[in-house]
């Protein structure tokens, strides 16, 4: 297989090598919910859609927090705008870190 090649090729320790092909294993067999950016035609939305859209896919998900809850009941021109510039969908696999600090 190419990946392994590559592995040994550029001398990658094993563990490391064994570590991304069973990372990149687990990617192929898990199937993944549908997001935002994997459908294309949503980006042709106009503005007005496209707040709304967000607004009804995301806004359940933060209401699960007292405060989100009551911010939509209070103020929901904003949670419109929460949901629509303040949520970006990602799929994490598996062993896959969503965070990594940094150390300069």
């Amino acid at each position: 297989e190419i990946l392994r090649r590559f592995l040994t090729d550029h001398k990658v320790s094993l563990s490391l090598g064994n570590r991304i092909i069973h990372f990149l294993k687990e990617v192929r067999v898990r199937s993944r919910e549908v997001i935002y950016n994997d459908v294309p035609a949503l980006q042709l939305l106009p503005p007005s859609l496209s707040v709304e859209l967000h607004y009804e896919a995301y806004c359940e998900f933060l209401k699960e927090h007292t405060l989100f809850h009551h911010f939509d009941s209070v103020h929901r021109a904003t949670m419109e705008e929460i949901c629509h510039s303040a949520i970006c969908e990602k799929i994490h696999s598996k062993g896959e870190e969503p965070f990594r600090s940094r150390t300069v």
